[in-house]
């Protein structure tokens, strides 16, 4: 179950306003977006001398580093015009979500590229394979075989009778007529080419998802 922590400093700065700055509708904005587009949220707590939350500030992902000081998290904040280092925050003063997480020790959070980055490159190699397969014809449909052995100048004869007469796209369909002693065998695709191709309409489903 879930309640409302009103005896929270926070709650209230929520209530009304996180900061000075920004109000309660921009923060939280802000920091959704943050994490939908970084993979990482970051906002910082600032307390007075007697530990009281005074304002929850947000911070862009792209200004903090995100370390480890003897195995605590550590949070580094930099100036977005000069970008030194300004301040640094222990863990437990940052408020840091994170939207895919792969390992804990880093502490950071991974953009839906960054997690999604095995089936991009999965789908880049398909489209590479297949490019390679099909592109040009380099691919052979199938092959001709004699009953006899032919001179060089005998196979450059048919070859470039063939491809004139029965190859392209304009000669799609028509039945092809061989001389005597000529006989045409198709070439399968091999197994793994083939799964590799079904692959391909997985990971355009994958990538779609993303």
């Amino acid at each position: 179950s879930t309640r409302k922590a009103k005896e929270k400093d926070e709650y209230w700065l929520f209530a009304d306003r996180p900061n000075p700055e920004d109000t309660t509708r921009e923060f939280i904005e802000s920091y959704l977006i943050s994490l939908i587009q970084d993979g990482n949220g970051y906002a910082h707590t600032w307390r007075n001398n007697r530990g009281r939350c005074t304002e929850i500030k947000y911070l862009e992902p792209g200004l903090v580093s995100v370390g480890r000081v003897r195995g605590r998290l550590v949070y580094r904040a930099y100036d977005a015009t000069e970008g030194t280092p300004l301040t640094l925050f222990q863990g437990d003063s940052m408020w840091h979500c994170k939207r895919f997480r792969r390992d804990t020790w880093s502490g950071k959070g991974l953009s839906v590229l960054e997690y999604h980055r095995e089936t991009m490159g999965l789908s880049l190699t398909q489209q590479e394979f297949t490019a390679s397969m099909y592109g040009e014809g380099t691919v052979p449909q199938g092959i001709l075989t004699a009953q006899a052995d032919l001179e060089t100048a005998q196979i450059k004869k048919i070859s470039k009778q063939w491809q004139s007469s029965w190859a392209g796209i304009k000669n799609v369909g028509k039945t092809p007529v061989l001389p005597l002693g000529l006989e045409y065998k198709s070439i399968s695709m091999k197994p793994a080419d083939a799964a590799m191709v079904e692959v391909g309409g997985y990971t355009e489903r994958q990538v779609a998802q993303i």
